[in-house]
């Protein structure tokens, strides 16, 4: 229910911000709409990148107003020595960019496309400046940028894992500031994997296949703590 609510919520982000820029660019003059276009897609790629951060700090405002105790706290520097002598994690982050270099590089395209080869296809020289067939055109025309830009984010490849160099177990959650999990979790949505050899455990969100990665000096210790806090109605299934 809670991807729901965030999948709704950046749609609902994404047609309002179609809706302004395609009413400025209807009324600009012609030869500043590639800069308005240009606009667009920065704030589009700032708002994916925000957005999950404002939700993190907001979780973890909850977390802590809750009063519970802390269980768990890492220490930074213990865990990038973790980080450094894990022998797979440099692998994991090569093989990562590779395959990430293509999404990072897809909008650009994508941007070029629309407006370089689209545009004037969907909104030819004929049609009257500042009038509604203009803006009903580049809805038209950001709504194809958007969609084809929201739904790469879904067939992308799979998630570099999320390391937490600093963060806090809690009775009511995690606590980091990349981010922030209420606690029990949703069995059915997360589940629990660790590894004893590289020292960590790791949160999977099936949903999103974010992994999020807590290296330790005893992965028992926090396995077992997160086992009776994070997924402690898991176990009464």
């Amino acid at each position: 229910m809670a991807v729901k609510r965030q999948i709704l919520i950046n749609v609902l982000y994404m047609i309002v911000f179609t809706l302004a820029f395609s009413a400025i660019s209807s009324f600009v003059p012609p030869k500043y709409v590639g800069i308005v276009f240009l606009l667009y897609f920065l704030v589009f790629m700032a708002i994916s990148l925000i957005v999950p951060r404002v939700r993190a700090r907001k979780a973890a405002s909850s977390i802590i107003e809750s009063s519970g105790r802390i269980l768990y706290k890492s220490d930074q520097q213990e865990v990038m020595n973790l980080m450094s002598k894990d022998p797979q994690l440099l692998n994991e982050a090569k093989q990562f960019f590779r395959k990430s270099m293509l999404m990072f590089i897809a909008p650009l395209g994508i941007w070029f496309i629309v407006l370089f080869l689209l545009k004037p296809l969907i909104i030819p020289s004929t049609v009257k400046h500042g009038t509604l067939e203009m803006f009903e055109r580049y809805l038209v025309l950001y709504g194809i940028f958007s969609a084809i830009a929201f739904g790469l984010r879904f067939t992308g490849p799979a998630q570099m894992p999320m390391a937490l160099t600093s963060y806090e177990i809690r009775e009511k959650g995690l606590i980091s500031s990349a981010v922030s999990l209420r606690f029990p979790l949703d069995c059915d949505r997360y589940e629990l994997s660790y590894s004893y050899e590289r020292m960590f455990v790791e949160i999977i969100d099936k949903q999103t296949n974010q992994r999020i990665r807590l290296y330790t000096r005893d992965p028992y210790e926090l396995k077992n703590l997160l086992e009776r806090y994070a997924f402690s109605q898991c176990k009464e299934r």
